[in-house]
Order: C-alpha cells, then structure tokens, then sequence
C-alpha cells in the first residue's frame, strides 16, 4: 500500500517593499502632522484618487461605498484590492459606526471570489495593518488573493 505524501506545496517567495513615509508623516494618525489628511481623506492618497476615478485602475467591482481593482504587483494570478471610498487610514481607524461597511467588505469577497474563480479553490484575505504590518497605502484595505496555493507563514 503505498503511503499518502503530507500535504505540503514548494515555498513561494514574496518581495517586500520598502516604503518611507514623507516627513511629517504620522502612521498612529494616517495624517501629516501639520494637520493635513486623516479621518477626512488625505487629497494625496492614492486609493481615493482611485476611488474617485481620478486614476486609472482596471476595476472589477464597485459599488455606493467600494471599489475593488486588480493590484498593480501581483502576489498571486489573482490579486484584487477592496477598497472603500470613505477615507479610512487604517484597520484600527474603524469605528462602531463602520459596522455596515465592514459587512458590505464581506459581501464583495464572497461575490468577488466567485466571479474570479477561486471560491471553490480557496483564497486568502489579508489586512496589513501600520508599519510593521507592512501597510505601504495609508487607507483601509483588503487584499484578495488565490488561484494559487498560500504558504504559512505568510511573509
């Protein structure tokens, strides 16, 4: 009888990048410290300008509150973005009154992964949280990867 192999798969390697944060720049607040940005939306943050189709992205989803587009450095062959329109710096910026957003974020991963063919496979969703989290974007959000197997420990 032959022996089942353990379930294990090649290690796949991730490239980190280094981001330095323009001077004045405070991660505990996602705001310079002259006051610009923050809770109110940074006029510089990329994903707004995104959001706002001020920057073209090739988006897969939106709706009142989201917009989700295929990341620019693929880590996996499928590698979207959800991200919410209202400027949140971080995961630790939400508050009781982001409840629904949050349940939303939910509905547009399952809708999402089914489109793109990777809910019966399997997927990752991951929030990189501040520096050490290695959050390069000050704004909230939501990477979806798959079609591929995810390693643990991830990075």
């Amino acid at each position: 009888m032959k022996s089942a192999a353990p379930y294990c798969r090649p290690r796949v390697g991730f490239i980190r990048v280094n981001v330095t944060a323009p001077e004045g720049f405070s991660w505990k607040t996602a705001k310079n410290t002259n006051g610009e940005g923050g809770e109110e939306g940074m006029a510089d943050c990329i994903f707004c300008k995104i959001a706002a189709k001020e920057i073209p992205s090739q988006l897969v989803y939106e709706d009142e509150e989201l917009v989700a587009f295929k990341d620019i450095n693929p880590q996996a062959p499928v590698h979207v973005l959800i991200v919410p329109k209202k400027h949140i710096p971080h995961l630790l910026a939400l508050d009781p009154a982001d409840a629904d957003l949050l349940k939303r974020v939910h509905a547009a991963i399952s809708k999402l992964t089914r489109e793109l063919g990777i809910a019966d496979s399997g997927f990752r969703v991951v929030v990189n949280t501040l520096k050490d989290g290695g959050q390069t974007v000050p704004h909230l959000h939501f990477h979806v990867l798959g079609g591929r197997f995810m390693n643990w420990p991830p990075g």
